[in-house]
């Protein structure tokens, strides 16, 4: 796959997994139920995978494919705290007496972003190595060794090669 689309995909995905984690999951006649404390993991997680993924643009070589593992690791990690978590959400509906409780579209508007961000992640971190990074137009300058004759020569010229 071309890189553009995998980390476009990536970032995209990883956005939408941050939105929609933190949006109410679970409705019914008494209105939203919030989520409930081991959830908030999946906003927090999906955080990172984005976090990652904006890391994961300026790096080059070996940074880059930590980067994209985290990216991985973060969309697994919201797809599991997602499938976990849906017994407790249950719970809490019915703890609330919550009638005719129904997972809402934010809920698997998660899942399936959060999917597609650790898919996207696992290809960019197999592929890292090959894809093209940012332009090095912007870097520092880097400093010239000057040794032997060539500093003498550099002083002859009027430049100070110490510099």
């Amino acid at each position: 796959m071309k890189a553009p689309v995998v980390i476009g995909a990536g970032v995209c995905s990883a956005a939408l997994c941050a939105v929609a984690s933190a949006k109410p999951w679970l409705a019914g006649d008494q209105g939203s139920v919030g989520t409930i404390a081991s959830l908030p993991l999946a906003n927090a997680l999906a955080l990172v995978a984005l976090a990652a993924w904006g890391a994961f643009l300026v790096l080059r070589a070996r940074p880059r494919q930590f980067a994209a593992g985290l990216c991985a690791l973060g969309g697994l990690g919201v797809v599991s705290v997602t499938l976990l978590g849906r017994s407790d959400l249950l719970k809490q509906a019915a703890d609330s007496s919550l009638v005719g409780a129904t997972f809402t579209g934010w809920y698997w508007t998660c899942l399936v972003a959060a999917v597609i961000t650790a898919i996207t992640g696992a290809i960019a971190l197999g592929q890292a190595r090959i894809w093209p990074s940012m332009s090095e137009k912007y870097d520092a300058p880097r400093a010239q060794v000057t040794t032997g004759s060539d500093m003498w020569g550099a002083f002859d010229r009027g430049d100070d090669p110490t510099s």
